[in-house]
C-alpha cells in the first residue's frame, strides 16, 4: 500500500490526483446541502470545527476542519489523521471547495464564479448579496459550527431560488 503522508514542508508534496473520486454536484445549494450532510455526520471526537483550516491535523488533538473540510471527510473519506487542501483534488474540486469556503463567508457572487465559472447577471447578483452572512463564518468549536450549518441551512431556500431564476431561460 503506497504511503499517504505527506511532508507539507515540502510543496512538491502533494499526493497525486485521483480522479477516480466522487462527483460534486454542480449547484451551489446542493454543494451546501451535501457538506452540511457530511460536516453532521462527522464524529466530534476526531474532527474540530475551526474556519481558517480545510482538513488539518495538527500534532495534538482532533483534525481541524473548515466547512469545505467536512466534505472532504465525509464524501471524499479522507482519514482523520492526514492533511487536505483543494488543490490536491483536481481543478473542478479545487473550484468548489473554494466556492464552498466563499459560501461559509457569505461571499456569494464569489461563490457563483467558483462553482459555474462566470459572473452572475446584476439582478441575480444584487439577490446573492442579500442573502447576507451565515452566522458564525469564524466558528470555532462544535456549538459554533452546528448554528453555523443551521444558517446555512436556512439560506438554501432562498439560494435554490436564485439559482432557478438565473438558469431558467
Amino acid at each position: 500500500m503506497a504511503d499517504t503522508s505527506y511532508d507539507l514542508t515540502d510543496p512538491a508534496s502533494p499526493p497525486p490526483i485521483d480522479y477516480t473520486q466522487p462527483m460534486l454536484p454542480k449547484s451551489m445549494s446542493r454543494l451546501i446541502a451535501i457538506a452540511i450532510a457530511d460536516a453532521r455526520s462527522l464524529d466530534p471526537s476526531l474532527y474540530h470545527p475551526m474556519s481558517g483550516q480545510w482538513h488539518a491535523k495538527p500534532l495534538v488533538g482532533p483534525c481541524e476542519i473548515c466547512l469545505a473540510g467536512s466534505l472532504i471527510a465525509g464524501t471524499f473519506k479522507s482519514a482523520s489523521d492526514r492533511q487536505r487542501f483543494p488543490w490536491y483534488f483536481g481543478l473542478d474540486v479545487e473550484n468548489k471547495l473554494f466556492g464552498l469556503d466563499s459560501m461559509r463567508c457569505g461571499h456569494w457572487t464569489s461563490a457563483f464564479r467558483f462553482i459555474y465559472g462566470f459572473g452572475p447577471t446584476a439582478e441575480i447578483d444584487q439577490r446573492l448579496y442579500a442573502l447576507g452572512r451565515p452566522d458564525y463564518m469564524d466558528f470555532d468549536g462544535w456549538d459554533q459550527f452546528r448554528a453555523h450549518l443551521d444558517s446555512l441551512e436556512a439560506i438554501l431556500p432562498a439560494l435554490r431560488e436564485i439559482e432557478a431564476a438565473a438558469f431558467s431561460s
